[in-house]
């Protein structure tokens, strides 16, 4: 759930935040060289159970999680897109038809059938899908809808520079706590889909803290999830405060 922290401090976000979420594709040709080599896979599979309703679809903004997520890793030069679906797949797979060209070109619907088995075999479904000459991938649930293309560029722009060769895992920080979605090295790919991770994602970011990085980045939105309806809500509020300046 949002921090209680968070609901009092100022909702800060990165200009780019009030623009369309769709608005800039057409400027993205000048990032493509700094995205080349990365991927994401968006988390769609769930049943949303605390938040009694379907969180891939549950618009803010006028604009769907999943489409809003899609589309800022768009903005970011991303070719590759995978969003991992499950329960009511078809329904997100009917809405991504909508999506301006420039996002749905990028995209990769892959079905986890075995999604009711948890969280982890979603993870392998999407990482089971990133194409074998990429470097890195990003990890994000739906439930951090409003991550911003800034953050995605800020993690691979660090990559880029190539300056802390044992790095294979950059996290996004905000003073210190860690948010939203950790950056990958493919050399992962692998060990995620052969090794028993008891803990599911959490054993296996334990097992590589000596692997990892953090990175601040002045973005509020690596913090802010949607688990249930309360929260929802908060993300609409903050959302619409941000659009009306």
């Amino acid at each position: 759930m949002i921090d209680d922290k968070i609901k009092s401090r100022k909702v800060v976000f990165i200009h780019h935040q009030r623009q369309e979420c769709f608005g800039n594709l057409n400027k993205q040709n000048q990032k493509i060289n700094a995205a080349e080599g990365f991927s994401a896979v968006i988390l769609s599979a769930g049943f949303s159970s605390r938040m009694h309703d379907f969180k891939p679809l549950l618009p803010i903004g006028g604009i769907p999680a999943v489409g809003r997520l899609a589309g800022e890793f768009a903005a970011a030069g991303l070719d590759e897109i995978i969003v991992v679906v499950g329960h009511r797949r078809h329904e997100i797979e009917k809405y991504v038809q909508t999506l301006p060209a420039l996002v749905r070109e990028r995209l990769k619907i892959v079905f986890n059938p075995i999604f009711e088995e948890g969280m982890y075999t979603s993870v392998q479904a999407g990482v089971a899908a990133v194409s074998a000459d990429k470097k890195a991938f990003f990890m994000l649930p739906v439930d951090y809808p409003l991550v911003s293309k800034a953050v995605f560029l800020r993690l691979m722009d660090f990559w880029n520079d190539g300056k802390q060769e044992a790095t294979r895992l950059v996290y996004p920080v905000l003073g210190e706590k860690r948010g939203h979605p950790p950056l990958l090295s493919t050399e992962f790919v692998d060990e995620i889909l052969t090794k028993e991770q008891p803990m599911g994602l959490r054993s296996f970011f334990l097992n590589h803290q000596h692997h990892a990085e953090n990175i601040e980045v002045a973005d509020e939105t690596i913090l802010w999830d949607m688990d249930r309806k309360e929260d929802y809500e908060r993300l609409c509020e903050m959302f619409a405060q941000t659009a009306k300046k």
